[in-house]
């Protein structure tokens, strides 16, 4: 059993088990919405885009993630200016985005971008851990275009966070190796939906010949 978590402009999830009929659990309209988990509940929590205050996907997203670091780099313009989103990229407190300063100084090693996708990523880290125990799953794939583009950094980051939270060495010592990049691929979705449709077929002729 597995997880795919998106991470883009928003978040979602998908859990996948081969002892499911249709081999993702998939069954009521909110499966896979963690985005919409809240996780913020202070009084000036991050609005999501559905309105909702606090929510998971209005902080780890690449959005929030993006908005965070504005607030950040209004509040401390000096560590903005010692960052290769600056110094680099050009980028100014309020003109900061992930494709133009964020991604770009993050690849790079960048300690300020680095810090902010960290700092926005716990509350995933501690959502993604408790699936882990709640479901028992052996596997993490991250996919979407925020954290794909950072790569193996936002990898990184989040086996790191999951350690860091993680007290139950059972578990603890096997982090590292759950988690996983997924394919970057503009026909990733197509293949998935293509992969999908066939199990689906399948299933209905093997249903038709017991």
């Amino acid at each position: 059993m597995f997880v795919v978590a998106t991470i883009s402009s928003g978040i979602g999830s998908k859990i996948f088990d081969r002892a499911h009929p249709d081999g993702v659990i998939d069954n009521v309209p909110y499966a896979g919405e963690i985005g919409h988990v809240m996780v913020d509940f202070s009084p000036d929590a991050l609005l999501c885009d559905c309105g909702g205050k606090g929510h998971l996907s209005a902080i780890s997203s690449g959005r929030g993630i993006e908005r965070h670091a504005n607030l950040i780099a209004k509040k401390d313009q000096t560590r903005l200016q010692n960052s290769l989103c600056f110094s680099k990229f050009h980028g100014t407190p309020g003109s900061l985005t992930n494709e133009h300063h964020i991604v770009p100084a993050a690849k790079l090693n960048d300690e300020w971008a680095l810090k902010i996708v960290s700092d926005c990523t716990e509350p995933l880290a501690k959502l993604l851990l408790s699936l882990i125990f709640a479901y028992g799953l052996n596997r993490i794939v991250i996919i979407g275009g925020f954290s794909l583009a950072i790569g193996n950094n936002y990898l990184q980051i989040l086996q790191n966070l999951l350690t860091e939270f993680c007290d139950y060495n059972l578990v603890k010592n096997n982090l590292v190796n759950m988690v996983e990049l997924g394919n970057y691929s503009e026909e990733a979705c197509l293949l998935g939906a293509a992969v999908y449709s066939e199990h689906i077929i399948q299933r209905k002729q093997s249903d038709r010949t017991k």
